[in-house]
């Protein structure tokens, strides 16, 4: 039974922690993790609040159990293979979409919005500067893995946010009326 259940631990950490395979990906896992998740996210926060932040700190709790298994059994500090922090990362970054975007007829507006989070998280979590980059390395193992993303989160989060602005302005487009 213990070992049913040793096999059941690392298969199940596996596959939270890759974000069901995304991660296996053999080309860019952080990229493929972040796209990934952009249709959870954009499911996420049609959510009332109550339920999308408890989604998200059900996701942070269980994706820092995977991330610390995978850690632990691979002998990798930082596995490029996870990428649960990477959907947390997303998760949090799409927290600011504004309320305004949710209506189907602003759809346009928000894909473009979301392809604004998508490359400002990324860019964050590529350079890791300042704070992402201090947390990456002063803070280990599985909760480590996760903390700098959600960092790098937080300041895409702040550059979506003043995007959103940027985009209410000129929203709509006169060309695409």
């Amino acid at each position: 039974m213990e070992v049913f259940l040793d096999a059941l631990r690392k298969h199940l950490s596996l596959f939270i922690a890759t974000f069901g395979y995304a991660g296996l990906s053999p080309k860019a896992p952080g990229t493929m993790g972040s796209l990934a998740a952009l249709p959870f996210a954009w499911f996420l926060w049609q959510q009332s609040p109550l339920v999308a932040w408890g989604i998200f700190l059900f996701t942070f709790l269980i994706g820092t159990w995977a991330a610390q298994e995978v850690v632990t059994r691979s002998g990798k500090e930082d596995n490029q293979k996870i990428v649960i922090d990477e959907v947390l990362g997303i998760f949090l970054t799409t927290s600011v979409v504004p309320a305004s975007f949710l209506s189907l007829r602003e759809t346009l507006c928000r894909v473009l919005f979301f392809v604004f989070c998508f490359a400002a998280f990324r860019f964050f979590d590529i350079l890791k500067p300042g704070p992402v980059g201090w947390a990456d390395r002063k803070i280990k193992g599985g909760l480590g893995v996760i903390v700098d993303d959600l960092v790098a989160g937080l300041l895409a989060a702040i550059a979506a946010f003043i995007f959103s602005f940027f985009l209410a302005t000129l929203w709509p487009i006169p060309i695409l009326k």
